[in-house]
């Protein structure tokens, strides 16, 4: 929970995604019971000794409202946010606008220049197999750009960098039945991934017609962990073949 459960008669703010209002009242209810038998002292953490805890915890239920924040329109917030929900530390963002994404030798210079600087040893990059035409320049520039780092007779930042592995995320506006390299289990990811989603929901929500596309997103993560026999899996491609150091990790 965001904040301290009990502070006594003002507020306290359960703020998503760190705290749900449901557990927030179940456990409310059961300092309510411990009051009941034999607490008659609470320690709050932060804010003074309650020597009457049932008369303040009676005080908490009947006060509880749902404040239903807009969501975020401004798309130079929503980055951000997302950032935010996963835990990013750093954020680099080009100027390479949406729906006008192209693999240029200008764009392959900025990207290769943020390689260098970054230094990865992975590159996540869109499945080369798709109808949208950023996805499909997202892929050929990820490819290109990581060729373009390890370049020495080069006015580009940065020493010269290879990332050792690239490898594809599936985000493809085909329906497709895709053969992945591995299947990632993504189980205790899975809640922060729909966070980090629903952070979109200037794209989709009902007034668009979409709000489905969450659920789906989790469907498909389900199957794919069924692939696995774990609740929720990722898979991801690659063009060359994936090296294990043991099979201690293998599910």
């Amino acid at each position: 929970l965001t904040g301290d459960t009990v502070l006594g008669r003002g507020t306290t703010v359960v703020a998503h995604p760190d705290g749900r209002l449901a557990e927030y009242l179940d456990s409310l209810e059961r300092l309510r019971d411990l009051a009941d038998s034999d607490v008659d002292v609470l320690l709050t953490g932060h804010g003074p000794v309650l020597d009457s805890p049932a008369e303040v915890l009676d005080y908490f239920p009947d006060g509880v409202v749902f404040v239903a924040l807009a969501p975020i329109s401004d798309p130079a917030l929503v980055l951000s946010t997302i950032a935010q929900t996963l835990g990013v530390r750093k954020r680099i963002t080009l100027p390479l606008p949406n729906r006008y994404l192209m693999d240029t030798v200008e764009n392959r210079v900025a990207v290769a220049e943020v390689i260098r600087e970054v230094r990865p040893e992975i590159l996540f990059i869109p499945y080369g197999v798709d109808a949208h035409p950023d996805h499909l320049a997202a892929e050929r520039l990820g490819e290109a750009a990581r060729f373009y780092a390890k370049l020495t007779k080069t006015e580009m930042r940065g020493d010269p960098h290879y990332p050792g592995r690239i490898l594809h995320f599936f985000c493809t506006h085909y329906r497709l039945h895709v053969s992945p390299a591995f299947v990632l289990d993504i189980t205790d990811q899975i809640e922060r991934k729909m966070e980090a989603i629903a952070c979109y929901r200037s794209q989709f929500n009902e007034e668009r017609g979409n709000a489905g596309v969450l659920t789906a997103i989790r469907t498909v993560a389900a199957y794919w962990g069924t692939r696995i026999r774990r609740p929720y899996g990722e898979p991801f491609a690659s063009k060359e073949a994936i090296g294990l150091r043991g099979l201690g990790d293998l599910l």
